[in-house]
């Protein structure tokens, strides 16, 4: 499927094009860490609630990577408590765009996906269709 993706961009301006779409409310998120919602703001970057966090780590010895720089995302929640879900390296690329400082006033990280790391196990709610065994 990798061959049929879009940018946020495009895939925003297709939406209006075709169906007069003019707000798209984007987040990431993920199942494993219940109620951890990332919001888009205005200027297209990911935003980190007041009850989580992010962590960009290098993805050669898991560093801390500084704003600016890629890395594997590690994601952050002091919601779960009946699973060990409050810490999580996931197999997404992203960059820590910065803290506090986002043109539209919102506090706090903000961030970009790059996408998935590459020779990463297909999982998650989409991209994941294998047909391994020919079967329709």
């Amino acid at each position: 499927m990798i061959e049929m993706a879009v940018d946020n961009e495009t895939f925003k301006a297709s939406l209006l094009k075709n169906f007069g779409l003019k707000r798209v409310y984007n987040f990431y998120g993920m199942v494993e860490q219940v109620g951890t919602v990332f919001l888009e703001n205005s200027q297209g970057y990911l935003h980190c609630p007041n009850f989580s966090d992010i962590i960009i780590r290098n993805p050669v010895d898991f560093s801390v990577q500084d704003n600016g720089k890629e890395g594997l995302i590690q994601v952050l929640s002091i919601l779960p408590k009946s699973y060990p879900g409050f810490s999580l390296l996931t197999e997404d690329i992203g960059i820590c765009m910065g803290e506090d400082n986002a043109e539209n006033g919102w506090k706090g990280k903000y961030f970009k996906i790059l996408g998935r790391a590459k020779k990463a196990e297909l999982r998650g709610c989409s991209d994941t269709f294998a047909n391994k065994n020919n079967v329709s």
